[in-house]
């Protein structure tokens, strides 16, 4: 796009002795265009050097002045940008309230990054994550009523190639998949404890049992295994501690949410690429019977 716009310019200013108003709006149009675009803050700067001085009011501090304003213009297309890239992200959500919502954290959390500010782009990057299941969860009460009817049943199964069938597999439980501890070095609850889990409305769940339920029942119809969703379960395991560690949710940190935490920070930009597409499978995953 840039380079017809720089074509169409050229050939405009080649075949005009003097420039109509419209030819020199299509030009700064192109210029904003360029300015907007990633590691070209050079650019701004240098336009600033060579004809801010000539334009400045006498007296008035002409560098500063235009640079600001360049700055301003720049954050400004640097927004529109991203208000097109959440929609282009968010364009198959047919619940306008959902992606609405999702459309503003989205920039925000891209404001975050720009800035490099790692946690508190994890915690807008969590509130997109959230929105998803919860209203996934709003919208499908059933699958509530369904954990409940299938609460001692074996949770996983595998499919027989041979027989084109899924199979129960020996494990745990639906109960002990969506209650049972999320860390190796956590106790595991009771059966009366998660029959009062189970009890509560969907929105009293920690975030990591309604994420469990959706997947559950909305992404594989009960007919899956731990090892499908392991990587991306410690995906959303990582960036909630993150999120808790950024708004101050837990007091007291185990020490192994701690360490996992450290890790994140210490690989920020490996993070920064794991999250997001942690995001995009969301996206898909809440689609998933939308399509």
């Amino acid at each position: 796009m840039t380079e017809i716009c720089w074509a169409q310019c050229r050939n405009t200013m080649a075949n005009s002795k003097k420039l109509e108003r419209q030819d020199l709006e299509k030009f700064l149009d192109f210029i904003e265009d360029i300015a907007s675009q990633q590691g070209n803050d050079w650019f701004g700067k240098s336009l600033i050097q060579r004809i801010g001085n000539r334009y400045a009011p006498v007296g008035s501090s002409a560098g500063s002045d235009s640079l600001a304003q360049i700055r301003e213009i720049h954050e400004y297309c640097i927004a529109d940008v991203l208000d097109r890239q959440a929609r282009e992200m968010y364009k198959g959500i047919p619940w306008e309230e959902l992606r609405e919502t999702l459309v503003a954290d989205f920039i925000r959390m891209e404001k975050y990054r720009r800035e490099d500010d790692f946690d508190k782009f994890c915690a807008a990057l969590f509130l997109q994550v959230e929105a998803m299941i919860n209203y996934v969860l709003k919208l499908n009460p059933n699958y509530k009523k369904r954990a409940e009817l299938e609460f001692e049943q074996r949770a996983f199964s595998t499919f027989d190639k041979k027989y084109e069938i899924w199979k129960p597999m020996e494990g745990n439980s639906v109960a002990e998949y969506l209650f049972g501890s999320s860390s190796k070095k956590g106790t595991p609850p009771s059966m009366e404890k998660m029959k009062e889990r189970l009890d509560l409305e969907v929105g009293g769940w920690e975030a990591f049992q309604r994420l469990k339920l959706m997947v559950y029942y909305h992404v594989y119809k009960g007919k899956m295994n731990y090892a499908m969703v392991d990587k991306d379960f410690k995906v959303f395991l990582k960036l909630k501690n993150l999120r808790d560690e950024e708004s101050h949710r837990i007091s007291s940190t185990p020490e192994y949410k701690q360490e996992s935490v450290k890790e994140s920070r210490s690989d920020r930009m490996k993070y920064y690429i794991e999250f997001m597409s942690f995001l995009q499978k969301m996206g898909e995953w809440v689609m998933h019977e939308v399509s």
